[in-house]
Parts: structure tokens; C-alpha cells; sequence
């Protein structure tokens, strides 16, 4: 009887094992796997967004919804290769702009007030 009762626990243990090597196997595989935004866009979006917060003219542009005001400051600082897109939203969850069907480069910077802000969406891929 006593044996039983450790083929019973010796075969749970078994299975337990074997469930767990299926998680991490087919899993975690799929972790991590997404594209990670290159170090001179991620860098260049970086120095937009700080020029956008430190230049009272730019953050009137952003708060009035005016793209002519950034778009010299975007394509100058861009790598070479790259386009870009502007978006202005009254909110963080507006809907996204007609883009082309590549690997987009997403940042996001809150400009403005508490009543009176806007979030500046600058989407960048290769052309």
C-alpha cells in the first residue's frame, strides 16, 4: 500500500515536471521578440521632445496644433533615412494616423498645463 502511495506522488511530480518544460519551452520563446527602436532614433526623439519642452514658441506650436512650427525641427534632427509623422491629441488614447505598413518607432511627451496640455506623438520609420 505504502508503495502506491509513492508512485502516485512520484508520477505527479513527473507531470508537474513535464508541463513546466512545455511553459518555458514554447513560452518564454516568444518573449522579448519585439523590435526594439534603434539607438540614433530613440536618441534623436529624445532631443526633439527636450527642444519641444525647453522652446516656449515650439510648446505654443504643440498647444495650438501647429506642425509647420515643428516639422524643421523634426527633419533637421532625424537620421538620415528615416520619415516622420506628427500627431496632437487632447488625450493619450487617440486614435493612430494613416501610416505605411513598416516597423514604426513610437514616442510620446505630454506638453502643456494641467488644464491646457496636449500629447505630442512623433512616429518615425525608414523610408
Amino acid at each position: 500500500m505504502v508503495k502506491r502511495g509513492y508512485l502516485r506522488t512520484l508520477e505527479a511530480v513527473i507531470a508537474i515536471v513535464i508541463v513546466l518544460i512545455f511553459i518555458f519551452s514554447f513560452g518564454i520563446s516568444n518573449i522579448g521578440t519585439g523590435e526594439v527602436t534603434p539607438k540614433n532614433v530613440k536618441d534623436a526623439q529624445k532631443f526633439i521632445f527636450k527642444t519641444v519642452l525647453s522652446n516656449e514658441t515650439l510648446r505654443d506650436g504643440v498647444l495650438n496644433d501647429d506642425p509647420s512650427l515643428l516639422d524643421p525641427v523634426v527633419s533637421r534632427n532625424l537620421p538620415l533615412g528615416y520619415n516622420y509623422k506628427i500627431q496632437f491629441c487632447k488625450s493619450a488614447d487617440c486614435p493612430i494616423p494613416l501610416l505605411p505598413s513598416e516597423t514604426i518607432y513610437i514616442d510620446t511627451v505630454f506638453v502643456g498645463e494641467e488644464n491646457n496640455f496636449r500629447v505630442l506623438k512623433l512616429f518615425v520609420w525608414e523610408e
